[in-house]
């Protein structure tokens, strides 16, 4: 355990289609990874999220008692404040699991995932920051090979989400995930000497701004 009593707190975020699983599971080689969507959805399944959720969208967003993520990715995606509505109720319980990881912690560093990380106000909680980038284009058919949905639902999606531009100038580190596997892997390389080599910051441990 590093003098501070805490693991080295390493964030990697990125939007939809740039290639984050890609990342961490090359990471996932060596070091444990929180993804903030597991950790999500495990909240989501939860018969409290459930009953929230069905007083607020009736019964579409269920699906044989299981949540129907897919009618609410449309819902929240199409609408700002659906989405407000959404990450209000779910982002405070994912940060005190995440705190729990880190206050049980027996590694020297711990990477999470974390695609909202700048919409959640989650900067301050890192001591070194992965940005995964990639093209727009190549972002839609990764995205249409994966998910098996038209263009104009990955499209909003995308829209959605705060452009990789105004996050840019706040991070450490950028990956351009544009290439072939082998020079993503190269990238993982360079990116983990400079992470596991940078100093400790005066974190405030997953506390929303």
């Amino acid at each position: 355990m590093r003098p501070n009593k805490r693991p080295l707190l390493i964030g990697i975020t990125g939007n939809i289609g740039t290639g984050k699983s890609s990342v961490c599971s090359l990471i996932e080689q060596q070091f444990t990874v929180v993804y903030a969507d597991e950790v999500a959805k495990t909240i989501l399944e939860s018969q409290h999220c459930k009953d929230i959720l069905f007083q607020r969208w009736g019964s579409k967003v269920l699906s044989k008692d299981a949540i129907d993520r897919v009618s609410i990715a449309k819902i929240v995606f199409q609408d700002p404040h659906e989405l407000d509505f959404l990450n209000n109720l779910i982002h405070p319980l994912v940060l005190a699991i995440f705190e729990t990881f880190v206050e049980n912690a027996t590694e020297e560093v711990l990477f999470f995932e974390v695609p909202l990380l700048f919409e959640a106000n989650l900067a301050a909680s890192f001591d070194f920051i992965v940005l995964i980038t990639a093209e727009r284009d190549i972002r839609i058919k990764r995205l249409l090979e994966r998910d098996q949905t038209d263009v104009e639902s990955i499209t909003a999606r995308i829209d959605a989400q705060l452009d990789d531009a105004l996050k840019m100038h706040a991070v450490d580190h950028i990956i351009v995930n544009n290439g072939e596997p082998e020079e993503l892997v190269q990238a993982v390389e360079q990116m983990l000497i400079l992470a596991l080599n940078c100093p400790p910051r005066q974190v405030d441990l997953f506390t929303e701004i």
